[in-house]
């Protein structure tokens, strides 16, 4: 994913839904938009060591 590779610079990643924007819930799929890329977000994590926080409700 070309968005994780422009911050793999960074010690952690907070992934997640976005909540303090009511248009991030107005697509009809967000949810599992979020929780089908969160896997590859821990994975990318792991890869190169930063520290991963998924938030609360995103199913890994």
């Amino acid at each position: 994913m070309d968005i994780l590779e422009a911050v793999a610079f960074v010690d952690k990643i907070v992934f997640g839904r976005l909540n303090y924007n009511v248009k991030s819930s107005e697509f009809k799929y967000s949810k599992e938009f979020y929780n089908s890329l969160a896997s590859a977000v821990v994975k990318f994590c792991k890869k190169n060591r930063i520290a991963c926080y998924i938030k609360q409700g995103t199913q890994i």
